[in-house]
């Protein structure tokens, strides 16, 4: 009998990211179930990098068009054939799963990062032409629950933290192996360098602890913030140049790319000196290649507190990782951030305000600076005892809130219980677009291009393609076009298979 095939779309599983780390903690734990045949699509992979997976890798090329997969998905399907596909992004990047001409042949599971509400309306569609959808938070399970009533949810499949991911026995020894003074109290941040995550803000948070705090604390205490630059956020160089109290107060990682040593620094520009190799070749690391996994282990020992400061998260992964590692954490009360919080028993940030995203309408939550000022303070004052017993307690409540292999479980019953659909060798059937008909009230119009097949999405084809209509967006014959565009590339695949 032949193996199930599952097909992962997301980011190379070798890369480092978030997505990356929790495809491979889980395809990695699939493959040595030895029960299914395994393929992934590799966005922002690297050809030279895809040996590092056992399991079949497609390679993504690198076009801005094409960088989530969206060109490459149908004829990865043509050649692998999967039963099931899985991803776990966004769903303005992994809407074209749904929408695929082949969709009718495999099941998806889908898990939608829903990191702030309310959800845009073509998300909605999105999320409902996934067969089976689980989500990275309770709170965003419940959302989608008590709203969307027709959604298949079958529950959270959180992320955990990785293996080599676990605390000192002596965190003042360990800082000071790194190159830190062992008294130094250091709040830390992982986080990409996106809109979203809110480093100026956080600067200005820290720069007011450190105005508040009393002369012997704020010579100790510092911010280490592990990102990345240039990326597609915020200029850190400047936001450096225009807090000059903050020059020797914030940290930063940098790795070398001639050894891959990494060292924690004040900024210091483009490059560094490595202090392994004496080669000016530091830099800050990147997404498509980062500090390696096993590193990132050094980044989050030497940190006292944790802190997420953005303005929402579909999961926020570093909260769990840093979390195995015995930090405590705290982070923005809203969203998926808030329910890590919780369940960690952390210091949740106060909202001082939200704010609508002109792009989506959906509510961004930004955090109270002097919220986040007061828990530095309260948490600071505790005895060092009480503060590392806190830290253990926080391990202890990741691994139960936040495991891999309790999130494997549960995923690896859902895919043995899907049954395959074998439609991949059926007849083929063809469409054809009905004629032009300019004579048509736009509503009737819209109905008779659309309700002919079944692969056309017919709930938000009709609304996105009338509101064009309605608003003078597009005429009738740019509509008309659009259409024949799903008809013909429907075609084409079914041809392909």
């Amino acid at each position: 009998m032949s193996k199930k095939k599952i097909l992962l779309c997301g980011e190379a599983t070798y890369a480092n990211s978030g997505y990356s780390n929790y495809g491979y903690q889980l395809m990695k734990r699939l493959y040595d179930k030895g029960e299914f045949d395994l393929a992934e699509i590799s966005c922002f992979g690297n050809i030279n990098k895809s040996n590092l997976i056992p399991w079949q890798s497609y390679l993504v090329p690198s076009s801005n068009q094409n960088k989530f997969g969206a060109e490459t998905f149908n004829d990865v399907l043509i050649d692998f054939k999967p039963d099931i596909v899985w991803s776990f992004r966004d769903p303005w990047i992994d809407d074209f799963i749904g929408y695929s001409p082949l969709k009718k042949h495999f099941d998806w599971l889908y898990m939608p990062t829903v990191d702030s509400i309310p959800l845009a309306a073509e998300w909605v569609y999105a999320i409902k032409k996934a067969d089976y959808v689980a989500t990275y938070t309770e709170w965003a399970g419940k959302y989608l629950c008590e709203n969307y009533s027709d959604i298949n949810f079958i529950g959270e499949l959180p992320p955990g933290s990785g293996e080599e991911l676990f605390p000192v026995k002596d965190k003042d020894k360990f800082k000071e192996d790194n190159g830190i003074n062992r008294d130094c109290i250091i709040i830390g941040s992982v986080m990409r360098n996106q809109k979203r995550k809110l480093i100026p803000d956080l600067f200005d948070a820290f720069e007011q602890l450190l105005n508040e705090c009393d002369s012997s604390l704020r010579k100790r205490l510092f911010l280490l913030l592990h990102t990345t630059y240039p990326d597609v956020g915020w200029d850190i160089p400047r936001l450096m140049s225009e807090r000059p109290a903050l020059s020797k107060k914030v940290l930063f990682t940098y790795k070398c790319y001639h050894c891959n040593n990494v060292i924690i620094t004040n900024f210091c520009g483009a490059l560094a000196k490595c202090d392994h190799c004496n080669s000016f070749s530091c830099s800050f690391p990147k997404v498509t290649d980062g500090v390696k996994k096993e590193k990132m282990f050094m980044v989050y020992n030497l940190m006292d507190l944790y802190v997420q400061y953005s303005c929402a998260e579909g999961f926020g992964m570093p909260l769990a990782e840093a979390a195995s590692c015995g930090i405590p954490v705290c982070a923005v009360n809203y969203g998926a951030m808030a329910d890590i919080v919780e369940r960690l028993n952390g210091y949740p940030i106060a909202v001082q305000r939200m704010c609508y995203e002109v792009e989506t309408q959906r509510k961004f939550a930004f955090p109270d600076n002097s919220s986040f000022v007061r828990i530095c303070k309260e948490f600071l004052s505790l005895p060092k005892q009480v503060r590392n017993a806190k830290g253990l307690m926080t391990k202890d409540l990741c691994k139960e809130n936040f495991d891999y292999e309790k999130t494997f479980d549960k995923l690896y019953s859902i895919f043995s219980n899907i049954n395959p659909r074998n439609t991949w060798d059926s007849e083929k059937e063809f469409f054809n677009i009905p004629d032009f008909d300019d004579s048509l009230p736009d509503d009737l119009f819209v109905n008779q291009l659309i309700n002919p097949v079944k692969f056309l999405d017919q709930e938000e084809m009709q609304s996105r393609m009338l509101k064009m209509l309605n608003f003078g967006f597009k005429k009738k014959i740019e509509i008309y076009k659009e259409i024949k565009k799903f008809y013909d590339n429907y075609n084409l695949y079914e041809r392909k298979r």
